[in-house]
C-alpha cells in the first residue's frame, strides 16, 4: 500500500510540475509580452509590469489550480461511478442467484431441504433438545 501511495504521489507531482511547464511555455510562445493586457472587472493589466513576486504569485495559483483539478475532479467523477458500479453488480448478482435457484430444479430441492432442516435444528434448539416419550 505504501508503495502505491507514493507512486500516486510522485504521479501527482510530476503532472502538476509539467502543468506548470505546460503553462510558462504557453505564455512564453505567446510571443512579445509588452503589449499583452488582461481585463479584470474592467480595468486593465500590462503584463510587461508585473514585478518578480506578482509573476510567483501567478505560478503559484497555476499550480494550486491544477492541484485542485488533478486532486478534486478524479474524485468527484469516479467517486460516484465506482459506488453506482458497486451497487449495479450487487444487484445483478442478487437477480443471478434468485433467477438460478427458481429456474433450476436441482438448486430449488437442495434450497428447500436446507431450510427445512435449518427450521428443525432451530425447533430443537427452542425446545432444549429434549423429546416427548410416550
Amino acid at each position: 500500500m505504501k508503495r502505491a501511495l507514493k507512486i500516486i504521489g510522485w504521479t501527482i507531482g510530476i503532472s502538476l510540475l509539467l502543468g506548470v511547464a505546460l503553462v510558462v511555455a504557453a505564455a512564453a510562445m505567446a510571443g512579445s509580452m509588452q503589449n499583452m493586457t488582461i481585463q479584470i472587472d474592467g480595468e486593465p493589466l500590462v503584463v510587461a509590469q508585473l514585478d518578480a513576486a506578482q509573476w510567483l504569485l501567478a505560478v503559484g495559483g497555476v499550480a494550486l489550480a491544477l492541484l485542485i483539478v488533478v486532486l478534486v475532479v478524479p474524485l468527484a467523477v469516479l467517486l460516484p461511478l465506482g459506488i453506482a458500479a458497486v451497487v449495479l453488480v450487487g444487484v445483478l448478482l442478487a437477480v443471478a442467484g434468485v433467477a438460478a435457484i427458481v429456474c433450476s430444479p436441482l438448486i430449488l430441492l437442495i434450497a428447500l431441504i436446507w431450510l427445512m432442516l435449518r427450521l428443525i435444528r432451530r425447533s430443537k434448539r427452542a425446545d432444549g433438545g429434549a423429546t416427548i416419550a410416550g
